[in-house]
């Protein structure tokens, strides 16, 4: 299989149908990549429940596909590709149907299910006005452009009816030319149309609930001769090469894994042939391999700088690796070429202690899950050994020449957003800034006195627009410190912003060593003289520093302004959230006892007031 297409994982085991698998072996089914025929045998297994021993951890997805071509190709490799990132999949597929020619209200199958994601798939040759009239120069053919808007308003109307995430697929080009090596200059060019057509799609989904599903690249990056295949769209009007089929499902859970939080978060690093060639124990600085001009040297160094671009976007940086410290920080500190600087990573680890538990280590100082981490690294043992005792831990298989670490890094879809934030922009310096108020906190004995001295400063604000991006993140992200675990999209939570009858809150934290931005959101639903909190979570950089009995105080506050007698608060247990299974009990919330542990009564009358170690800021 070509380097660009799913070359990162490994090839399934043949074997692996043979055993049953337990929770474990399907977590580390990331990992591996399947042909057509193993991702259709996963989809089956699912269907008879047989080969697994539990199926629990899946998460259910309800997906509607809206296409005018053939869907029925690719849905085994989606439920099956859907087995692999934790998803059971329940698929409602209207093809051979125009998306334009599609009345939402009037359609049964559009209105018997909730669904969690719909994606709208459009085909080249869905449109009869590619050839523009040469007669006239315009930057995109007027019935493109009415196409444009139709989608939007085929967008509003499923909005109308659902609160399901919303995929836009845009189109690959044909490798057709009509004015040759002018095309993308002439703007009557078949060419010059598609990329202002895919542009128009791009543009319509920005700030809205929808999403791209950016096929268009994936097809230029595997070569567009090899993508299309005309004799199977005149077949069966498949819209491209069935060796395609698995790469096609692959990169639609990049999307998914975005909109539902699951994307990686944090990459952990070796060191010794990964980040600059070379042994610095054995060879000394001046020995290893980072010198410009040099083509291994310029490989590390392309690889560092895509490292940095990933840091710039929110990408935790940490280390991992088996060297003596002081060898490996002396790279940092003086190498002259050395890009990646001590300031770039939140977490240091070099030692000899098995990598396993270093990575263990690295995510519980940063307080975040395994399942957030990707770990590089050259050496197969190294990577068999983190994925055999870490299976929730990405490992990507690692090329042998370094100049193709980016290109694979890049392809493997760990890091998708469904948003952009200032947050992400500081994440890892937070990160760091984190490390050092927690080493203020050990200093001292009395932890009020060490939450005094790192300086807090916090900030209420109600949902606006400006922060329902973060606000976004957060509840599709945040899976320890969160009480109910349920997901919004942006339609939702906009939704709640307008709604009278919502309580909402944005939390922002500042300390002496740097601003966390958002690190907390609260919705509550009133009704009469009660409260329910339907969502409560918090960032786990701001775990441990009283932000929750801030949070409630405010809450109170609030409450007792408005008449409002009685909270009730719901906790739902997930995989991850047991640390606040009792934090309603630790609040002074009341059981209520026909709830088996899972709703808790405070009445607003009883709260006794302390000071706490924060100073709040005006809105």
């Amino acid at each position: 299989m070509p380097l660009s297409s799913l070359s990162h994982l490994l090839p399934l085991p043949r074997n692996y149908f043979k055993d049953t698998h337990t929770q474990t072996d399907l977590y580390s089914l990331q990992n591996y990549r399947c042909d057509n025929m193993q991702l259709t045998r996963l989809a089956a297994e699912l269907q008879e429940k047989n080969g697994f021993a539990s199926l629990a951890h899946l998460k259910q997805l309800n997906l509607c596909i809206i296409s005018s071509g053939n869907n029925s190709f690719k849905l085994p490799a989606i439920i099956g590709t859907g087995v692999r990132y934790g998803f059971s999949l329940d698929i409602t597929d209207i093809s051979n149907t125009h998306p334009l020619q599609l009345t939402p209200k009037n359609n049964k199958q559009l209105q018997c299910k909730i669904f969690d994601i719909i994606l709208i798939t459009l085909n080249y040759d869905d449109f009869n006005y590619w050839y523009p009239d040469t007669k006239v120069a315009y930057n995109l053919h007027p019935n493109l452009e009415e196409i444009v808007h139709q989608l939007a308003q085929l967008r509003a109307l499923l909005s109308e009816i659902s609160n399901a995430s919303i995929i836009f697929q845009n189109i690959p080009r044909k490798p057709v030319t009509t004015f040759g090596h002018n095309d993308a200059l002439t703007s009557m060019s078949l060419q010059y149309q598609h990329q202002q057509f895919n542009q128009s799609i791009s543009n319509m989904v920005k700030n809205t609930n929808s999403y791209l599903f950016d096929i268009s690249s994936i097809a230029e990056n595997e070569g567009l001769n090899r993508w299309h295949d005309e004799r199977m769209w005149n077949i069966a009007k498949q819209p491209f090469s069935p060796q395609f089929i698995p790469l096609y499902a692959e990169n639609f859970f990049h999307v998914v894994n975005a909109i539902k939080g699951k994307s990686r978060k944090c990459i952990v690093l070796d060191l010794d042939n990964t980040l600059w060639g070379g042994i610095v124990g054995e060879d000394g600085i001046e020995g290893i391999s980072l010198s410009i001009g040099n083509p291994e040297g310029d490989a590390f160094l392309s690889f560092q700088q895509y490292l940095l671009h990933l840091k710039d976007r929110g990408i935790i940086l940490a280390v991992c690796s088996k060297n003596n410290e002081t060898d490996a920080l002396d790279v940092f500190r003086n190498h002259p070429n050395m890009l990646l600087k001590l300031n770039d990573i939140a977490c240091f680890k070099a030692n000899w202690e098995n990598k396993p538990n270093n990575i263990s280590a690295i995510a519980s100082t940063l307080n975040i899950g395994l399942d957030s981490i990707v770990f590089i690294d050259d050496s197969p043992l190294e990577r068999d050994n983190v994925r055999r005792y870490l299976p929730s831990v990405a490992v990507p298989e690692m090329p042998i020449e370094p100049s193709e670490y980016v290109r694979t890094l890049s392809q493997a879809g760990y890091f998708g957003l469904s948003s952009f934030t200032t947050e992400d922009i500081v994440r890892n310096q937070s990160y760091q800034n984190k490390i050092k108020a927690e080493q203020v906190l050990s200093e001292n004995i009395d932890l009020k006195q060490g939450l005094e001295a790192i300086e807090m400063k916090i900030k209420f604000l109600p949902f606006n627009a400006i922060g329902r991006n973060r606000i976004e993140q957060l509840i599709n992200k945040s899976n320890q410190f969160n009480l109910t675990t349920r997901r919004y999209n942006s339609a939702q939570i906009k939704t709640f912003e307008d709604g009278e009858n919502y309580y909402t809150l944005q939390v922002h934290l500042q300390d002496k060593f740097g601003d966390y931005g958002m690190i907390s959101v609260l919705i509550g639903k009133i009704e009469g003289t009660q409260l329910t909190i339907d969502t409560w979570l918090m960032s786990c950089r701001a775990i441990g520093r009283n932000v929750e009995d801030a949070v409630f105080q405010h809450l109170v506050n609030f409450c007792m302004n408005k008449q409002i007698t009685c909270i009730i608060g719901n906790y739902l247990k997930s995989e991850r959230n047991s640390q606040v299974e009792y934090h309603y009990k630790q609040l002074g919330f009341k059981q209520l006892e026909l709830e088996k542990n899972h709703s808790w009564h405070y009445s607003v009358n009883t709260m006794h007031r302390e000071k706490l170690p924060f100073q709040i800021l005006d809105d």
